[in-house]
């Protein structure tokens, strides 16, 4: 249906109608697709040293469970993960308790 002709019931009409605005918006304004770049390194401010040597050795022994497949070495990282947790959430809280005061 064209936009000159008029339409002769409701729903020709709002067919009509979201035809004609569809086609104005892309004529004025089209869409644009935007990539948006993830940051390549997250912010870690609050990151104590203790915290950063707790990742440090989290993601060493992940690397070792992952080569040798060893339930021992999975045990030992996950406590790794548990304690680096800890370490992060501690250093996260006291950064900020720091910047409230």
């Amino acid at each position: 249906m064209d936009w000159h002709t008029v339409a002769s019931t409701a729903d020709e009409f709002a067919d009509q109608l979201d035809t004609v605005v569809v086609n104005i918006l892309d004529k004025h304004c089209p869409l644009q697709v935007r990539q948006k770049m993830a940051p390549s390194r997250l912010v870690n401010r609050w990151l104590s040293d203790s915290a950063k040597e707790a990742e440090r050795l989290r993601r060493r022994l992940e690397r070792r469970w992952k080569s040798k497949g060893n339930k021992n070495d999975y045990a030992e990282y996950r406590r790794a993960c548990r304690a680096a947790n800890n370490e992060i959430i501690t250093a996260r809280s006291n950064f900020y308790k720091d910047r409230i005061k």
